[in-house]
């Protein structure tokens, strides 16, 4: 059995578990819309579960070399991971829009693109179009960390 299929296995059982849970979640009286709490856990176990079928189905590449673990590479993973620790805090003080655009900025950098202005666009428009879609689509307050606080009340915008 390859990797691959030895992988999907374990995201097939992964996904029936975590949607066997999602089933039994508790209906909350206030959500009388078609989506309730449990509507993402569903369908993400839903897609796992199809995506799995789908590698165990579909007839597997050949694989010509197997990745090699290279100190470069592990010390990117280090570097990334401490980003994302570094995000978690930041996202307290510089609010969720800032501290998006630098994590995905610094995180193109670690992984090896140089060009300063498609770091920035790309990292802002893309922070900027997530922004967007949880607070304007979805109604999600996002919180806009104590630096956004302190400016947005000098500026008497709060």
């Amino acid at each position: 059995m390859s990797r691959n299929r030895f992988g999907a296995l374990v995201i097939l059982g992964f996904s029936i578990a975590y949607g066997i849970i999602a089933l039994n979640l508790p209906e909350i009286p206030a959500f009388s819309d078609s989506v309730s709490p449990s509507s993402l856990p569903i369908s993400l176990s839903a897609t796992g579960i199809v995506i799995s079928i789908l590698i165990l189905l579909l007839p597997a590449e050949s694989v010509t070399a197997t990745p090699k673990f290279t100190p470069e590479g592990l010390l990117r993973v280090g570097f990334l991971l401490l980003l994302m620790i570094s995000y978690g805090l930041a996202i307290k003080i510089l609010g969720f829009l800032v501290s998006t655009i630098l994590f995905l900025g610094i995180g193109f950098w670690i992984m090896g693109e140089r060009k300063l202005k498609v770091i920035l666009l790309t990292a802002t428009i893309t922070a900027f179009a997530f922004w967007l879609s949880l607070t304007q689509l979805l109604r999600i307050y996002l919180d806009l960390g104590s630096l956004g606080k302190i400016v947005f009340g000098l500026l008497n915008l709060d």
